[in-house]
Formats: structure tokens, sequence, C-alpha cells
């Protein structure tokens, strides 16, 4: 606190410090006084954060001594001054943490060319964000449809029954599942018992794709934008490493001898003998 002035007859001021209570009342009968010789600056110690007090400084006389007077109301003093000492406590920190999003694999959001949960590729998001009914029975409902890492080895007929209709014959997206349960009962080999019986990073819930799965799967293999089913694949583009070039086994038959497959190299899907013998490559849906 700074003042201005001299005391008349002795050059000692008195700084008289109350704490003002609750209810904004003080009595200066009962206060701390620091006696301040030779200067117009003080500093009053001892006071507590966060409390608020009222100020006054007056002039002793000389036969004052201040420490012996600390009960006297004494006069003349300058106008009473209140303030209130900001609080002591340390100021608030805020933390900001970034969390990663979760990824494809670990059931996040996922896009075209993502890993999977299956740890196969991502090739096809469904259009709007909705979904499309999956499952053995397709009373669930999925997202996205990968395909495994690589093809099965070799080439395979579609089924060890080439010759009868097993009601396989569902085409749609999501579906491929729900025709290769269907036909797996009577197959003991094949495409279609080779991508039942197909698992990869604890996933049990591959199957031979349905004929528009296995366009989007060309469309992707081809690096032709996927999402769309009723585009066609075609001889655009770029084959992908992994896959190959030539014809590929759907789940979805024609006839009690005929299924639907589909030609890697220029996109073109026909009917087929299943005795026939083409690449293999299982899909999952799933999110």
């Amino acid at each position: 606190m700074t003042w201005r002035g001299a005391s008349p007859d002795t050059g000692l001021y008195s700084l008289q410090w109350v704490r003002v209570s609750a209810a904004g009342t003080y009595d200066f009968r009962e206060y701390t006084m620091w006696n301040v010789r030779g200067t117009s600056t003080a500093m009053p110690n001892w006071l507590a954060h966060g409390a608020t007090y009222a100020l006054r400084i007056y002039a002793m006389r000389a036969d004052w001594d201040g420490l012996t007077h600390s009960n006297q109301n004494v006069t003349p003093h300058t106008a009473i001054v209140t303030f209130t000492l900001p609080s002591c406590n340390q100021p608030a920190t805020t933390t900001t943490t970034t969390v990663p999003p979760t990824a494809c694999a670990d059931g996040g959001t996922c896009v075209v060319g993502d890993t999977g949960p299956g740890g196969g590729i991502v090739f096809y998001v469904h259009s709007g964000g909705g979904t499309f009914a999956c499952g053995s029975a397709l009373t669930s409902t999925c997202r996205y449809l990968e395909a495994a890492p690589a093809d099965i080895a070799g080439t395979h007929a579609w089924c060890s029954n080439t010759s009868s209709l097993l009601n396989a014959t569902y085409t749609g997206i999501g579906a491929g599942m729900a025709n290769t349960t269907t036909a797996d009962n009577t197959c003991s080999s094949g495409a279609i018992q080779q991508a039942a019986d197909y698992t990869n990073n604890g996933n049990s819930d591959w199957y031979l794709p349905s004929k528009d799965e296995l366009n989007e799967l060309c469309k992707y293999a081809r690096t032709q934008t996927t999402g769309t089913t009723s585009t066609l694949c075609v001889l655009s583009g770029t084959l992908r490493t992994g896959f190959t070039a030539g014809d590929y086994w759907s789940s979805s038959e024609i006839l009690g001898n005929i299924a639907w497959q589909q030609y890697f190299v220029d996109g073109s899907r026909s009917s087929a003998t299943k005795t026939n013998s083409y690449q293999v490559r299982p899909i999952r849906a799933f999110g």
C-alpha cells in the first residue's frame, strides 16, 4: 500500500488492518498494527489468501508507541480501503488427450482397402452407411464385405455334387453365406466346401460369394469403384496383386448342373457347368 505526505511531528506512520467478516463488517478497535518509519510504502505480512481486509494509515504522535496502543481507535487516519487477497489455489490445468479412432480390424469404421476383422481386405461398403441382410438365414445385418487375403490354392469344381439343384440360388449382396450354408450340407468337396471350411484370424464365417458379391470383388480386383451393384466389372484398371487373371466361382446356382462364374480379366460373367475347375476366393460379411 502506498500513501503521500509525511507525519507532521515524528515521521512515523502506523498501518492498521482488520479482517472483514463474511457479513462484510469490521471493527478497528481490534486491529493489527505495523509501524513504518521513513517510507511511504508498506506491505502487510501474515495476511490470509482468499480473505477480505480493511486498511487504514494514521500519523503517530511522538509520545505514542504503536504496538502498545493496538486497541485504540485513533484519529486522524486515512480513508479506509478494503481489498480481498486472491486465492492461493493452483490454477486449474486442462489436459487434452487425443484418442485415435478405432481401427476397422478392431470394430471401427471401415473404408475400401482397410484390413477387416477377419484379416482380409475390405472391398465393399454398403452405400449411404446403411446395412444389408446377411448371415446363413439372412436375418442379420452387415455393412461391409472383406475378401480373404489370398485365393484358395489350386482350382476347384463348384461342388462334389455337380448335377443337383441345391437351392443355393440367392444372388444379392450378403446372400453368399445363405447359399454356402445350404449347399455345404451336400458338398463334400469343391468351391463350396473349400470356402465353408476356410478360417482366418480366428474367424470361421467365410463363404463363397454370391453373384453380386463376386461382381463387387471383381471391381475391387481390377481397381474399379465398388459400392454400386448395378455397375458391372469391366475391362479397365489393373488387376491387383494377389488376384488371378482367370475365372472365379460364385455360390449362386442357375440349374442343377450350372452356376454363375466371373472372369477377372475383362469382368464378364456367365453360366458355367459345375464340373469346371475355377478359382475360389472366400469372403465374409461383418459390421
